[in-house]
């Protein structure tokens, strides 16, 4: 060190001192903060797409996810996972867990309702219609 250059223990220590605390006081903070898990805004989601889809084919949300597999019924629940594939965030076996579906269920779902789309007849154009139009309706009500 240079004679106009001192070095100073006790301050070295108290300045490094003062940083972990400080360090401390931050991670304490940060892990109080934490913010709502996004799966509980998708899980909202979910429902709302349920209750939406539902009524476009005259079921209630709760009709849908039952063990019911009439074909309107089973089509309706099909699209309404297509849409929470879409809409939200959360995985595969999240979005069967809140249809109270096996796993591969939703695989399968999305695989009818896109095979069905694709056709060229007059389902398959109503098919790609109804999607279309639920899909403006979603985007109107999702934040």
């Amino acid at each position: 060190m240079s004679a106009t250059q001192q070095f100073n223990f006790e301050e070295t220590r108290r300045l490094a001192f003062n940083t972990v605390a400080v360090g401390e006081k931050i991670i304490a903070l940060l892990s109080a903060m934490q913010p709502v898990p996004q799966t509980t805004d998708s899980i909202l989601r979910v429902s709302l797409i349920r209750r939406i889809v539902a009524a476009k084919f005259g079921f209630t949300g709760e009709e849908i996810i039952r063990q019911n597999r009439e074909g309107a019924v089973a089509w309706a629940r099909a699209l309404a996972m297509f849409f929470c594939r879409e809409f939200t965030n959360l995985s595969d076996s999240q979005i069967e867990r809140e249809f109270k579906r096996a796993h591969g269920v939703l695989a399968n779902a999305i695989m009818r309702v896109e095979a069905r789309c694709s056709c060229d007849n007059e389902d398959g154009r109503r098919c790609a219609a109804d999607i279309k139009e639920l899909r403006v309706q979603l985007k109107q009500l999702m934040p």
